[in-house]
C-alpha cells in the first residue's frame, strides 16, 4: 500500500474545505433558513473573498421567478437560526446588531440571483468574518411559505483574506 499526491490542509477558524474544488474555502454556508414555495433556498459564495477582489459574489437560489429579496449583511451570526423579528422564519444573522446593512436583490426567471459583493482593498479587514442571508418575499397566491409571506436562505459566512 502506498499513498501518493496527498495534501494536508490545516484550516484556520472560519475556513472550510471544498471537496469538489479540492481547495480550502473561505465562504461557508450554515443553518437551513426557512423554505419557500419551491423548497429550500441555497446561498453560496463564488470566488475567493480576497481583499481587493472586485468579482467576489454570492449566488442565491430557490426564489420565486423574478422575485424580490433583501440581502442582509452583518457581523453577528445566529448559527442555529431564530425568529428575532417575529416573521415566522429563521434568521441566521442578527437583524438588530449595529452595523447591519441591507440591499434589494432580484431573482431571474429561474429564481436565481447573482449578487456582486466586491471586497475593498483594506488591510484592516483581513481575517474579518461577515455573515449574509437573503429574505425572499412571495407574491400572494396559492402558496405562502409563512404567515408573513417571507422565506429565508441559509446563512453564509465569509472570511476575508489578504
Amino acid at each position: 500500500m502506498a499513498l501518493e499526491d496527498i495534501a494536508l490542509h490545516i484550516l484556520a477558524p472560519g475556513m472550510s474545505y471544498d471537496a469538489e474544488a479540492h481547495a480550502p474555502s473561505f465562504a461557508f454556508p450554515y443553518g437551513s433558513g426557512t423554505p419557500g414555495c419551491f423548497g429550500d433556498h441555497a446561498l453560496a459564495g463564488s470566488g475567493v473573498p480576497a481583499l481587493g477582489n472586485a468579482s467576489f459574489a454570492a449566488r442565491a437560489e430557490g426564489a420565486a421567478p423574478l422575485g424580490v429579496g433583501l440581502l442582509a449583511l452583518g457581523d453577528v451570526q445566529l448559527l442555529e437560526g431564530t425568529d428575532v423579528l417575529g416573521l415566522g422564519l429563521l434568521q441566521h444573522i442578527d437583524p438588530l446588531a449595529p452595523g447591519l446593512s441591507t440591499s434589494l436583490v432580484f431573482a431571474d426567471g429561474s429564481g436565481v440571483a447573482d449578487i456582486p459583493l466586491p471586497i475593498p482593498n483594506d488591510l484592516e479587514l483581513a481575517g474579518v468574518t461577515a455573515y449574509a442571508q437573503v429574505l425572499w418575499a412571495w407574491p400572494t397566491g396559492p402558496c405562502q411559505p409563512t404567515t408573513s409571506g417571507f422565506s429565508s436562505s441559509n446563512g453564509l459566512g465569509v472570511t476575508l483574506v489578504p
